[in-house]
């Protein structure tokens, strides 16, 4: 029978290289900077006006991004909510 702290040797041995391997690699940069809308430039580009936007907010719908004392919305959250949105017409038709 082999020794059991030749097989705890071995397996830490391996922990190290991965751990080596993982330090090496870099991370892939972002393939694009997300973009943070003002709640005009979000009521605008909606079409909806501020109240209907505190609603989405407060209901989940579209949620909104502190940035220290200012509220901001991701444009890629408002292009997925606008893509839910032509799915659903596109399903009623």
């Amino acid at each position: 029978m082999e020794n059991p702290f030749t097989e705890i040797e071995k397996r830490l041995d391996s922990i190290q290289r991965q751990i080596a391997q993982l330090a090496e690699a870099k991370p892939e940069p972002p393939t694009s900077q997300e973009r943070y809308l003002t709640i005009d430039e979000t009521c605008e580009l909606l079409s909806v006006t501020r109240p209907t936007l505190w609603s989405w907010n407060k209901k989940g719908v579209l949620e909104s991004v502190r940035i220290g004392n200012l509220r901001r919305y991701r444009m890629s959250d408002i292009e997925a909510l606008a893509g839910q949105q032509l799915d659903k017409k596109g399903s009623d038709e």
